[in-house]
């Protein structure tokens, strides 16, 4: 979800746009896969067909805190690609 919200643009910082909000269907894709995930974490049927388990509030800390990396990393990294000759090149922006 964390890659959803970054990848709505290709060269630019999503913080600088529109953000989460800016597109109704990333919003409601987001709002879909919540309670998917809470189901397919928590929910005994669930658990029982794929095999998962319960994670505690640590790892769901953990989970977040791995989405918010990736989330800044790619960031980082659309900001090196501004800075680079790469993104003067017509067809790259």
């Amino acid at each position: 979800m964390f890659y959803l919200v970054n990848s709505r643009y290709i060269l630019a910082p999503v913080v600088n746009l529109e953000g989460l909000t800016g597109n109704r269907y990333i919003v409601l894709a987001i709002a879909a896969c919540i309670p998917l995930q809470l189901a397919y974490t928590h929910a005994p049927m669930m658990q029982s067909i794929f095999d998962s388990t319960d994670l505690s509030l640590l790892e769901w800390a953990k989970v977040r805190a791995a989405g918010l990396l990736v989330f800044c990393i790619a960031e980082l990294e659309k900001a090196v690609i501004r800075r680079s000759p790469l993104a003067a090149r017509p067809g790259h922006a």
